[in-house]
């Protein structure tokens, strides 16, 4: 299975990035590509006027749509729901967004937090790093009703793969 990973902590282009879960990954039979969106997207999205978001989103989108083409992933994980997750679901790749209470935080109100949002409701699977970004994923109304979300530490290689696994499957019927 091939897994595009998307992580904003992600810097210097896909070949400079070793990215600590690339080799726990593969130890579960997932094989890791990289998205170079990181790059081009500021981490710091929320203090963005609305057209600089624009040109960035529009950069990052370029980045993403460029590594489906050219690793053809069977699912997409996005690493800390931001601003670019949402660009994942417009490729129409099986999407697995991993969100963090700082990330909730970060996202803010507004424009961002609307794209976080977003991603989250339209993943195929949603997981959460703890129990307290779960519950603030529902109180917060950061997802609809009927979005399963499942607690997975982004530590645990085994579980995210899994959860990749069955977006995958979950679009192949």
């Amino acid at each position: 299975m091939r897994v595009l990973l998307i992580d904003h902590g992600c810097r210097g282009g896909r070949g400079a990035c070793a990215h600590p879960d690339a080799e726990r990954f593969a130890a579960h039979g997932a094989v890791v590509v990289f998205a170079d969106a990181s790059n081009v997207f500021p981490h710091d999205a929320v203090r963005l006027s609305d057209e600089d978001l624009a040109v960035a989103r529009e950069d990052a989108r370029r980045a993403v749509y460029r590594a489906v083409d050219d690793e053809n992933p069977d699912v997409i994980l996005v690493l800390h729901a931001g601003a670019i997750a949402d660009l994942a679901v417009e490729t129409g790749v099986p999407l697995v967004v991993h969100a963090a209470l700082a990330d909730l935080e970060a996202a803010g109100e507004g424009v961002v937090r609307d794209l976080v949002a977003s991603s989250l409701g339209a993943a195929d699977i949603v997981v959460a790093d703890d129990a307290k970004t779960g519950r603030a994923l529902r109180r917060d109304d950061w997802l609809p009703a009927d979005v399963v979300v499942e607690i997975v530490p982004r530590a645990d290689a085994a579980k995210l793969v899994a959860a990749c696994r069955r977006a995958s499957e979950r679009r192949r019927g």
